[in-house]
């Protein structure tokens, strides 16, 4: 027994140890790191086996190889740039020129066109007809996928195609998509469609986190159209009633293209761990309209993220109005901030969030951030069923972004997310158009009211909010 305790004491402190080493190394949050140093040291074993599962990222040489791959492919955005310059980009797109740059931001295409999902059925309607138009090529990402009359839809079609001689590939993320036996992937597996998941927990291969998922959602046909958004690959999104799930999604037509198809292949690459396969070069897309997109790629492995800068840069810019649509909110105090600074130099900011989203932690620790925003002049709109769980942030009217990054922090610092700015007056007005609805049905939060909410509501949301650096 003796024996027993003194390996365990020594395999607890190496794994302390080398914990704190990595942590030093590779932390990005100050706040996050210190809560990890007292979990490794105070927590024998178990601070450890947390740390491993949630906070360890890909590891240095599958990063490394990424990046390189992720280069390599990127250098066809510039190629699709140069052959749509010229296109004219807004004087608002100018001033935020610089900082895209020197954060290394990916440029923005002109030459697309947009179309604006109505609902769930014209956005169930709009999935299955680009799926049902290939003739070469089927990329589809997705965070989940369930076994229902949605995805059985899919993959009667997948497999029609895949008998056509089109190359079709199925991205889902390990855990987005975790059933019993592999229940909600059986119709994939019986069709012998090729599909794949996303880093997949795996001790064996030095894989034990169950963080840095990939949430983005992407389907590309044939390298010329596409659907990005917050939908995934299971039927509450494509339906109406309280039951359904409210979301957003745009089909993208053009050069722009190019890049969610690269984005798409770089994740299947790295989830293949096939490093040496060379994409298949369909050719740059043609320009079919006059809208410019930027995608913003973020996750842990990026050189240096982006997004947030740009995010930032947006919001300072901002004029006279910015609207904020999204299901969870954990900003952070750094976004607190930048929201509570719009506000008090008069801008008129307002926040839509579901009155209740389904999981109960991210809503308490939403309300720890409410009370500051309020006071500064946020306006804070919750709505009613059905849940939305849009993605959406629209600046002035003149810049949107959309994808499917909530505002919370595993969006900001964990996930894989795709995030598409689109600095185009129309579009930023039918989408302010689209979410007109929701304002109106949602509750606006009396602030008042929500100062003198019971204390023992205060101390569960600033409980919560302890662990906010570790997510």
């Amino acid at each position: 027994m003796e024996f027993l305790w003194s390996s365990l004491s020594l395999l607890s402190l190496v794994g302390s140890i080398g914990g704190t080493v990595h942590l030093l190394l590779h932390y990005r949050r100050p706040a996050s790191a210190v809560s990890w140093l007292f979990a490794l040291w105070f927590l024998p074993l178990f601070g450890v086996a947390l740390y491993l599962m949630f906070s360890v990222y890909e590891g240095p040489r599958r990063v490394r190889r990424r990046r390189r791959l992720s280069r390599r492919l990127r250098e066809r955005e510039r190629v699709v740039r140069g052959e749509t310059e010229g296109s004219d980009e807004s004087e608002y797109e100018d001033r935020l020129a610089p900082v895209a740059e020197r954060v290394g931001a990916l440029p923005p295409i002109a030459g697309n066109a947009i179309d604006l999902h109505a609902d769930g059925p014209a956005a169930r309607a709009a999935y299955l007809e680009l799926l049902r138009s290939a003739e070469v090529e089927i990329l589809l990402e997705t965070f989940s996928w369930e076994d229902d009359a949605f995805t059985r839809e899919v993959v009667a079609v997948l497999a029609e195609k895949l008998a056509a001689g089109v190359d079709v590939r199925v991205l889902i993320d390990a855990i987005g998509a975790r059933r019993l036996f592999d229940r909600n992937l059986r119709g994939l597996i019986r069709a012998k469609i090729p599909f794949e998941r996303f880093l997949e927990p795996n001790p064996l291969k030095g894989r034990f986190q169950i963080n840095f998922r990939n949430h983005r959602k992407i389907l590309a046909v044939d390298g010329k159209r596409a659907i990005v958004g917050g939908r995934n690959c299971v039927l509450d999104y494509y339906e109406t009633g309280d039951d359904s799930i409210r979301d957003l999604t745009v089909t993208i037509a053009g050069p722009a293209v190019e890049a969610l198809r690269n984005l798409f292949l770089e994740d299947w690459i790295v989830a293949t761990e096939s490093l040496d396969e060379e994409p298949v070069d369909l050719g740059a897309p043609a320009a079919v309209g006059d809208t410019v997109v930027r995608v913003i790629p973020h996750g842990t492995d990026e050189d240096r993220d982006a997004f947030l800068p740009l995010l930032s840069a947006a919001l300072r810019e901002a004029e006279s109005e910015i609207l904020i649509v999204t299901p969870y909110f954990v900003p952070g105090i750094s976004m607190t901030h930048e929201l509570e600074m719009a506000a008090l130099m008069g801008i008129r900011v307002r926040l839509l969030v579901p009155r209740r989203s389904p999981e109960r932690w991210p809503d308490i620790g939403a309300r720890r951030f409410f009370g500051s925003l309020l006071e500064a002049g946020v306006e804070i709109y919750r709505r009613p069923l059905p849940f939305i769980h849009a993605k959406a942030i629209i600046v002035d009217d003149k810049r949107s972004f959309l994808g499917s990054a909530n505002f919370d922090q595993r969006s900001f610092h964990l996930n894989y997310e795709l995030t598409c700015e689109i600095p185009d007056e129309r579009f930023s007005k039918a989408l302010l158009e689209h979410f007109a609805p929701d304002l109106e049905l949602a509750e606006r939060l009396d602030p008042k009211v929500f100062a003198n909410r019971p204390w023992h509501t205060r101390v569960a949301e600033n409980f919560v909010a302890l662990f906010e650096p570790l997510l």
